[in-house]
């Protein structure tokens, strides 16, 4: 949760924060959900185990 804190500080108003997670994405999902953190979250799923996660303030 610190680094979604450190990216949430440094992240321009108009700006997207990119992850490419390898794995499930209902172990990451619950990292990224925090309203006060996320305006908009969009998950791609690439492959059965690569995920982008897409946060925008």
């Amino acid at each position: 949760m610190a680094t979604l804190d450190g990216v949430h500080r440094v992240l321009n108003p108009d700006g997207v924060f990119i992850s490419i997670a390898f794995g499930q994405p209902h172990f990451r999902r619950p990292l990224f959900m925090d309203p006060k953190l996320i305006c908009s979250l969009e998950i791609t799923l690439l492959a059965m185990d690569s995920i982008i996660f897409s946060i925008q303030r």
